[in-house]
């Protein structure tokens, strides 16, 4: 029994040294090639799952082919504050929460907007979401926040979708990744952060680096096509395997 445990240890082991070198050369040395090769990677895993998860998936995600247009930001502007309600309920959250008890969980807080006669304050907040100025990520981030049902990682993920240009979602698995790119000025602050508790500030601190590696790619690559989006989606399932 003691060496069977021993022989998972070392497996573990060598499965984290291997994506720990995996990320690092992405990062550090890939070519544009090798980008886009584990972009497709986010789309291939869901063949795994659920048709509504990948029906879900591929209504409100930007498109591989154009990773620049939002599919919900026209929808949003179209709105009343029910319909709002609606989307957040029935596909926001959906799409967000996979975890089926952090779900029912998420839009308990959520119908407080319905139990309370306050849907009138939730369409005020989506008036302030496509009013503000993009490049205030600590704004933006605080409003979306403000959705009963929203954490961190729930507020950044809806600003990707709306703003793929300017917005990735921060979580736990781009919180492990982060963690594991060697050579980044923030490391310090990253290597501080709870993958479960990801608090406002750091979910700032990595939107700029979102933003920053879209940008080098574009340098790099004489390329138009990267955002903060893209490389949410790489960092999100590198070290995730197919279902």
């Amino acid at each position: 029994m003691e060496m069977e445990r021993e022989i998972k240890r070392e497996m573990e082991m060598e499965k984290e040294r291997e994506m720990k070198k995996k990320i690092n050369e992405l990062w550090h040395n890939g070519k544009e090639s090798d980008w886009k090769e584990s972009l497709h990677f986010y789309w291939e895993r869901l063949a795994g799952y659920s048709e509504e998860t990948r029906l879900i998936e591929k209504k409100l995600n930007p498109t591989i082919e154009d990773p620049h247009t939002s599919k919900i930001l026209q929808r949003m502007q179209q709105f009343n504050k029910q319909e709002w309600y609606d989307f957040l309920y029935d596909e926001y959250f959906f799409w967000k929460y996979t975890d089926k008890r952090r779900l029912v969980q998420c839009r308990k807080h959520l119908s407080r907007y319905i139990n309370e006669d306050r849907l009138d304050e939730l369409l005020q907040i989506r008036d302030k979401l496509l009013h503000t100025d993009r490049s205030d990520i600590q704004q933006l981030l605080s409003l979306a926040h403000n959705i009963h049902g929203l954490g961190t990682a729930g507020a950044s993920g809806l600003l990707a979708l709306m703003y793929p240009d300017d917005f990735g979602t921060v979580d736990q698995f781009v919180v492990k990744s982060f963690q594991i790119i060697e050579g980044l000025a923030e490391q310090d602050a990253l290597m501080k952060i709870n993958p479960d508790d990801i608090n406002p500030k750091e979910g700032v601190l990595m939107i700029q680096i979102y933003r920053a590696k879209a940008a080098e790619n574009n340098r790099r690559f004489n390329s138009t096509y990267w955002t903060p989006r893209t490389i949410d989606q790489i960092l999100t399932t590198i070290d995730r395997e197919k279902k």
